[in-house]
């Protein structure tokens, strides 16, 4: 046990506890949540052909909470939409670098369905595609 001073100063430091620190609640997401997010952000591309403005991330919570009245888990913010469309874009991509992948197969139910036969192919399909480990 420490002897409740800093080791800078003379003076004692406060011990944090942990039950009043609190992190935000996570969002959870959910099918229908994601094909609402995705469905948005269609209707919303950029002209120009660049990234989705602040402007329409804050749009797309704003039409989440909209639709969805009761939330599961945190709220969906400006910054929750964001991190969930570029989970749903690694993905996608993940998906696509395996179902083009020599040797390998995928089916929406089973994902890869990598046998024991084949460990030895995913494990190098694996270190080229970061992401991919999850399917």
């Amino acid at each position: 046990m420490g002897s409740g001073h800093s080791l800078r100063s003379k003076g004692p430091v406060e011990a944090s506890n942990s039950a009043t620190t609190r992190c935000k609640q996570a969002a959870k997401w959910t099918t229908d949540k994601d094909t609402a997010l995705i469905e948005y952000l269609r209707l919303h591309i950029p002209s120009d052909g660049t990234n989705f403005k602040k402007q329409t991330w804050y749009g797309a919570a704003a039409h989440l909470k909209e639709r969805f009245s009761e939330q599961l888990g945190g709220k969906k913010t400006q910054s929750s939409c964001q991190t969930r469309w570029t989970k749903l874009k690694s993905s996608y991509h993940a998906v696509v670098d395996i179902k083009n992948a020599s040797g390998f197969a995928w089916s929406d139910i089973d994902g890869t369905g990598i046998t024991l036969e084949y460990e030895s192919t995913w494990t190098n399909f694996l270190k080229v595609h970061n992401g991919s480990g999850l399917y």
